[in-house]
């Protein structure tokens, strides 16, 4: 939310779609089988999920991969470069 005072004309609803887009992409990459979870009751209090490889979603260097095309899309769509800087950044930082 902070980071509407930096991109006040975006939505709120776009900036945490691009804050949340790993964890967003994660289930449908998920079930085309690039990432694996395993199911393991009782490995934690609140998910049975063993996370074993996602490597697309939440690595480094594609997180920001990730955050330039979105910043770019957005960029392109908008022809907006404040915004497009915040989103690009949004979706870099939440590692």
């Amino acid at each position: 939310m902070s980071a509407k005072k930096i991109a006040p004309k975006t939505s709120l609803g776009t900036l945490v779609l691009s804050a949340q887009f790993a964890d967003c992409l994660w289930p449908v990459l998920l079930v085309l089988g690039l990432e694996q979870v395993r199911i393991v009751p009782g490995i934690t209090r609140v998910a049975p999920l063993d996370f074993i490889s996602y490597p697309i979603s939440h690595s480094l260097l594609l997180q920001l991969v990730w955050g330039l095309l979105l910043g770019g899309a957005c960029f392109f769509w908008r022809r907006d470069l404040r915004t497009a800087l915040v989103i690009g950044t949004l979706q870099s930082y939440i590692l």
